[in-house]
C-alpha cells in the first residue's frame, strides 16, 4: 500500500492504495523483496523447480535460495528493472536473465539494483556515481542489459550487501539530523 504513481505497487495501475492490498500476481512462494524509491524486485520459487515436501512450520532458510525466478515492477527510466521496456512497468514482469537462478541477496538503490547470484553479482540501472560497481569505460552507462560481475564467494556477497545497508542507514540518520529529529 502507499503511492503507486510509478507502478511500484505491482497492482497493474498507478493508483494510491491506503490499505494493505494483496499482489495477486505471485502464486509461488516469495523468498526475497527489495525496494528502491519507485521500483521493486521480488524473488519467487522457480516455475520449473521441483517442489520439496513441507517440513515443519518454517524450515530454516539456507543460502543460496534457488532455483528461483526474479520479477520486477515500477519505474524503469534508467534500466533499474533489468528489462528492456523504459518508463513504467505496472505489473510484475520477469527479468529474463534471472530465471531459474540461485540467489544470495537483492538490494535496490534509488535508481539501481544489485542481485548476488551463484554466478556473481548482477548490477543494472543508474551508474553515474559508480553504484553499479563497474570499472573502466562504460561504467556509468545506464544499460538495460545485465552484466555479470566478479565471481564472489558467499562471504563477499554478504559484504557487498552489508556495506549497501550501512550506507543507507547513514543517509537516513543524516536526513533525520537535518530535519531536527535525533
Amino acid at each position: 500500500f502507499g503511492s503507486g504513481t510509478q507502478g511500484q505497487l505491482g497492482l497493474g495501475s498507478q493508483h494510491q492504495q491506503v490499505i494493505p492490498t494483496h499482489v495477486t500476481s505471485f502464486t509461488r512462494k516469495v523468498h526475497l523483496i527489495a525496494s528502491g524509491v519507485f521500483h521493486n524486485i521480488v524473488v519467487v520459487d522457480s516455475a520449473d523447480a521441483p517442489k520439496p515436501a513441507a517440513r515443519g512450520k518454517h524450515p530454516p532458510v539456507s543460502y543460496p535460495i534457488g532455483p528461483v525466478d526474479v520479477f520486477t515492477f515500477g519505474w524503469n527510466e534508467y534500466g533499474q528493472l533489468g528489462v528492456p521496456d523504459r518508463g513504467t512497468v505496472l505489473a510484475p514482469t520477469p527479468i529474463p536473465t534471472l530465471q531459474g537462478v540461485f540467489v544470495y541477496a537483492v538490494s535496490c538503490g534509488s535508481n539501481h539494483t544489485l542481485i548476488a547470484t551463484g554466478d556473481g553479482v548482477y548490477s543494472f540501472g543508474w551508474g553515474d556515481a559508480g553504484q553499479l560497481g563497474r570499472l573502466g569505460a562504460g561504467a556509468a552507462r545506464r544499460e538495460v542489459e545485465l552484466h555479470r560481475q566478479l565471481r564472489l564467494c558467499r562471504v563477499e556477497h554478504q559484504r557487498v550487501f552489508a556495506a549497501e545497508q550501512e550506507a543507507a542507514q547513514r543517509r537516513l540518520a543524516a536526513r533525520a539530523r537535518l530535519r531536527g529529529h535525533h
